[in-house]
């Protein structure tokens, strides 16, 4: 009996061996888009997690929601967390303030990295990289056009951010900010 498990274990640690020596794979350092886009569905990948970002608690699905709906004057609240919307006495430091913020930005550095990298690469066809590119101009445009709605005049960012980029940059004017939603949606529409 003894020898009989252990004859089978054997055949069964030896097929795991021989099933282990023939895998070929190619190991990227990093999953950072110079390395990882090599197909049409790399980007879409891409694409799906700059999307990703905009149904979690940190923005449509909660806090941005309370901003909108208890910052309204037809919405009342006794809640102690939610008061403050009413009130129009909420700290920027607030975290239902702060997470959409982060988001939205989130939404458009990413958009801006993907626009850098479609535009520079030979992934998939013409017509296929104009789409994504679109696509990505109409997600930022779309994320500026909550945070200006919301703020006022926000630090606009047309590039990805990288190490040597400016973390502290001014507010620029609403004007400003909508010119670059307008340019946006025009690039997206064509």
């Amino acid at each position: 009996m003894k020898i009989r498990i252990k004859a089978i274990l054997g055949v069964f640690l030896g097929g795991l061996f021989l099933q282990g020596c023939s895998l070929e794979e190619q190991i990227y350092s990093s999953a950072i888009s110079d390395t990882f886009m090599k197909s049409e569905d790399d980007v879409i990948a891409r694409v799906n997690g700059v999307y990703s970002v905009l149904p979690t608690f940190d923005c449509f699905k909660s806090n941005l929601n309370y901003i909108i709906f208890y910052g309204a004057d037809d919405i009342g609240t006794t809640s102690a967390a939610f008061r403050l919307f009413n009130e129009r006495t909420v700290s920027a430091s607030d975290r239902y303030f702060i997470t959409p913020w982060r988001t939205f930005y989130r939404v458009i550095n990413e958009a801006n990295a993907m626009i850098e990298t479609v535009g520079a690469s030979e992934v998939g066809s013409e017509a296929f990289r104009k789409r994504i590119i679109g696509e990505m101009h109409f997600m930022r445009a779309f994320a500026y056009f909550y945070l200006v709605r919301m703020h006022g005049g926000v630090p606009i960012h047309t590039s990805s951010t990288n190490g040597s980029s400016d973390f502290y940059p001014a507010r620029n004017s609403v004007e400003e900010v909508y010119q670059l939603i307008f340019d946006d949606f025009r690039i997206a529409t064509e």
